[in-house]
């Protein structure tokens, strides 16, 4: 179980992921919440009638934008409840897929993929790269979804959790209700420099610290990252920001890391934790937020500290003020093994130099076993409950291994995998878990 925001890991060969969850801020002068839509017709428009779709055709009591792309994995995940929705309300409610970034070659050949992948069809009308929507919203993150009153007023913008029957059909019944919106700007951290203070160390006071760890609550408005760094000049040190109690402790005993990668938290598949109240350790559960506090610690070293070092003071600040036990146990689990039949299959001569492993899609080259997991994690099975275990035992590097397939279907991926070289299987192993308890 992990949140969402932690898929803004700073990696430059998982920045495809950012847009699931990363939102821009709206420019100045785009429309506010209280504010009449200035847009009168949409163009560019699909699963519609005609090519333009003009809000006087409609008179819903509930028009619901909900704006997408094809990188944002949570807005495809989305679509078999968006259509549900639809059926459920008719002429109540009419909901518009907006695409603001790709044309509609990109979006039509996206549905096709879908539908052949997963079987879903959508047919709710798509705005498909309309630049008069660029003027009123801006450039801003997916997903994100505008409802918008009887009368053309946008009365609130929120995330998906919201967009639900109950809260629908209250609407419907009522009116417009407060919810919580989506925050519009963001405040990003330098993890190099003390956390809040002085504007984040501005005004030339950064010099001061020459030793600084810190645990403080987190906000809102802070982006969830892990960030390392290691230089003579800059200093040494560490930053969680935006993290839950179980995100701080497996990124501090996660030894498991090689040299080479970069530092993150344990996977889920390997975390255990034994308390009165697991739901106070997850600040997401499936991607839904819980009442877990969230925190950003952050150490700066004045001296020079590897990774190892600079893991072993942050676990003791974690054990200093949460006191809880960490250990890895050896644990019987459902795992998804990773084995290889045929090691030239792997090693394909077309290389493609990108890495990624989506719902639906797979692309990987010049890549160790172990870094594939590490995609995978990262990708589609973020959110799955089974260790990835490699018993591969192949030490060289995979190319031009590209293939579609449904992640959420094992046999469908490795049949995938198989043209490779490959297999991937649903079996019973002993794994190494990471068990937080509470102290008695």
């Amino acid at each position: 179980m992990r949140y969402k925001m932690k898929r803004l890991l700073i990696v430059a060969q998982l920045l495809v992921l950012a847009i699931t969850s990363y939102s821009q801020g709206i420019k100045p002068g785009a429309i506010l919440v209280g504010e009449r839509v200035p847009i009168a017709e949409f163009h560019n428009v699909i699963n519609y009638p005609s090519k333009t779709l003009k809000f006087v055709d409609h008179e819903p009591k509930l028009t619901i934008l909900d704006v997408w792309s094809t990188a944002c994995k949570g807005c495809i995940e989305a679509w078999p409840k968006m259509l549900k929705l639809q059926k459920e309300f008719g002429n109540d409610l009419q909901i518009i897929l907006v695409n603001m970034y790709e044309d509609e070659k990109v979006v039509k050949d996206f549905l096709a993929l879908r539908k052949k992948i997963n079987g879903i069809e959508m047919n709710l009308p798509i705005v498909c790269g309309d630049s008069a929507v660029w003027k009123p919203f801006g450039r801003i993150g997916v997903p994100r979804y505008y409802w918008i009153d009887t009368n053309g007023v946008l009365a609130s913008v929120t995330h998906g959790p919201y967009v639900t029957s109950e809260n629908i059909r209250k609407w419907i019944t009522t009116g417009p209700f407060e919810m919580e919106q989506i925050i519009e700007e963001f405040y990003s951290v330098k993890g190099n420099k003390p956390i809040f203070v002085d504007g984040n160390g501005g005004m030339g006071r950064g010099y001061a610290f020459i030793w600084s760890s810190s645990l403080t609550k987190s906000q809102p408005d802070i982006f969830g990252t892990t960030l390392e760094y290691s230089d003579p000049f800059k200093g040494y040190g560490l930053c969680v920001t935006g993290g839950d109690i179980s995100t701080l402790y497996s990124t501090a005993y996660n030894d498991r890391l090689s040299p080479d990668s970069f530092l993150t938290w344990v996977h889920g598949s390997r975390l255990h934790v034994e308390a009165r109240d697991t739901l106070m350790y997850y600040g997401y559960v499936n991607g839904i937020r819980t009442n877990a506090p969230m925190f950003n610690y952050q150490l700066i070293a004045g001296r020079a500290l590897d990774r190892p070092g600079l893991q072993k003071t942050m676990r003791e600040d974690l054990d200093r003020y949460f006191g809880l036990s960490a250990t890895w146990e050896k644990r019987q689990k459902k795992c998804l093994v990773i084995s290889m039949f045929d090691p030239m299959k792997a090693q394909a001569k077309s290389k493609m130099r990108q890495n990624y492993v989506g719902e639906e899609f797979v692309a990987l080259d010049s890549v160790k076993v172990d870094q594939v997991i590490f995609f995978m994690e990262q990708g589609s099975f973020f959110y799955d409950k089974r260790p990835i275990v490699n018993e591969t035992n192949f030490k060289g590097l995979l190319t031009g291994i590209k293939f579609e397939a449904n992640s959420k279907d094992i046999k469908q991926f490795d049949k995938g995998l198989s043209k490779f070289g490959m297999h991937i299987k649903e079996e019973m192993r002993e794994v190494d878990v990471l068990v937080l308890r509470e102290p008695e």
